[in-house]
């Protein structure tokens, strides 16, 4: 009895491997074709004649400057993609976060950035995205010291997440998505 149990056991566990290795390698054939297609979840560079441009020369927040590390999150209330990032931050977002808003927003984007208020700027008929040429939404501009480095268009909250910088022993930078684990809440 104890034998047939025994063969039944490895038998199951067999078919457990073999499973597991099948699951394996239909991972890495999506991973494949996202890559064929290009579909990698990866932000889009965008062109600005303003790169190299200190904050307040284009009509964002001077205390931006005083950050080693910043990020400049562009959203409008009129995308879909831009309220789920905004609820990425409902909690509250880290002290080198920034969010520019488009026109009046609505209550919902309004709310799930509430706790980042200190941090949240209008851009009334949109004075800033004028002056940066960026009519891009969402998107983030990368600063340092108040100075824009980049600027990417993002697709997903999860993009965003991976882009706030980080301070870590001292020293300033960004992050790369896998340190985050889907970022604060």
């Amino acid at each position: 009895m104890i034998w047939i149990v025994a063969i039944f056991g490895a038998v199951v566990l067999l078919g457990l491997a073999v499973c597991c290795a099948a699951l394996v390698e239909v991972f890495r054939n999506i991973a494949e074709l996202r890559v064929a297609l290009n579909l990698q979840d990866k932000p889009t560079a965008i062109k600005l004649d303003v790169i190299g441009a200190r904050c307040d020369e284009v009509g964002l927040p001077a205390s931006i400057a005083a950050e080693p590390s910043a990020i400049v999150v562009f959203l409008s209330p009129k995308c879909g993609t831009c309220l789920t990032i905004a609820d990425a931050f409902r909690g509250g977002s880290p002290e080198t976060v920034w969010f520019v808003l488009s026109g009046t927003p609505p209550s919902e984007i309004g709310a799930a950035l509430a706790a980042s208020a200190p941090r949240v700027v209008l851009d009334d008929e949109d004075a800033i995205a004028n002056r940066l040429g960026l009519h891009v939404t969402p998107s983030v501009l990368t600063m340092t010291f108040g100075e824009i480095g980049r600027a990417q268009a993002v697709a997903s909250a999860r993009q965003v997440l991976g882009m706030i910088p980080v301070t870590t022993h001292g020293r300033s930078g960004f992050a790369t998505t896998a340190a985050f684990n889907g970022g604060p809440h």
